[in-house]
């Protein structure tokens, strides 16, 4: 697919979408299936990514769609099925300012990549215990990505958008396929 074709795809999307959508690549019942407890994975744990249903808003958002079309982020393969969630937004932790990132850092860190070098530059770089918030939210809502990104923080690296991830099922009110045939 190219990127006009891709444009397209995805401006069809943000019509039919309402405030979130999830990107996959083959159809599967979100509540039957559910695949994304949080779990202490090794990898995400690494990068400080929690694992979770990612979702995104619509075009001109600042979410995935957005980042995909600006970074060229897609191949002639991607098969892409299209799913609208209404999400309770009771138990989410959201995330719109730097002083947020910086205080949820503080309050759940796990632990210093760098801990115990001699790098003083990465004192700060912090990684956070995504199983102890899971304790206290169903996921997390960032908003504002661009003016909360901090390279100190270093969960936030690996977050590119405006988005939410959802590691609870019940935090997912509704949800359906959007043919975009």
């Amino acid at each position: 697919m190219s990127f006009k074709l891709y444009k397209n795809h995805y401006q069809k999307i943000s019509e039919m979408m309402n405030e979130f959508v999830h990107l996959t690549d083959k159809k599967w019942d979100i509540f039957e299936d559910w695949k994304y407890p949080l779990i202490n994975n090794k990898l995400f744990s690494l990068v400080g990514k929690p694992q979770g249903l990612w979702i995104s808003g619509k075009l001109g958002t600042g979410g995935w769609m957005d980042w995909c079309l600006n970074e060229r982020f897609y191949t002639s393969s991607y098969k892409c099925f299209a799913v609208d969630i209404k999400i309770d937004y009771t138990k989410l932790l959201e995330l719109s300012t730097l002083e947020d990132i910086k205080n949820i850092t503080e309050k759940y860190k796990d632990f210093t990549p760098f801990e115990g070098l001699d790098i003083n530059i990465f004192e700060d770089f912090k990684l956070i215990d995504w199983n102890t918030v899971s304790k206290d939210y169903d996921g997390i809502y960032i908003k504002n990505y661009n003016d909360i990104y901090d390279f100190r923080q270093a969960w936030t690296t690996v977050i590119d958008c405006n988005c939410a991830c959802i590691w609870n099922k019940r935090a997912i009110l509704q949800w359906k396929y959007l043919d975009i045939s």
